[in-house]
């Protein structure tokens, strides 16, 4: 592949990068076989014990819950610039953050809640994978089929 695809795949490097440079993202999580999606704001760590992990701000509810059960998430973050798109997506264990050391790590990556409500449990995302693409924005090429046959 090369800069002028209109889709290019990004590498883990890539996508982990792109996540790190991202605040505002949608969690998505399966409960009781109905799919949800909520749009959150986090931080991606890639210093803890854990590995790469997605920590978000929660009250009680259904993040909560998930988390709690340790169900597999996901995770998409999006830009929209002039030229490209950029989306990147991380799947991962969801678990309650219990330790003030990790907390506190969060919150020195710049974890903290947008909404004005109490927020007073982190849930992290320990991700196992991730991946991301990069769109070229603009026209689709010209159809070669000019007239289709009749």
């Amino acid at each position: 592949m090369n800069a002028e695809d209109p889709v290019i795949e990004l590498s883990d490097d890539e996508a982990r990068d792109f996540l790190a440079s991202q605040r505002f993202g949608r969690l998505a999580m399966v409960l009781i076989d109905e799919p949800e999606i909520v749009p959150v704001n986090f931080v991606l760590s890639t210093e803890g014990e854990h590995g790469d992990t997605i920590y978000i701000n929660t009250a009680q509810g259904n993040k909560l819950f998930a988390a709690a059960v340790g169900r597999t998430l996901a995770f998409e973050a999006d830009e929209v610039g002039e030229e490209f798109a950029t989306s990147a997506i991380a799947y991962g264990n969801g678990r309650i953050v219990n330790t003030t050391e990790e907390a506190d790590l969060a919150v020195r990556l710049g974890l903290r809640a947008w909404v004005a409500t109490y927020k007073s449990s982190i849930v992290a995302i320990d991700i196992s994978r991730m991946s991301g693409r990069r769109f070229r924005l603009g026209p689709p090429p010209a159809n070669p089929v000019s007239e289709v046959p009749g």
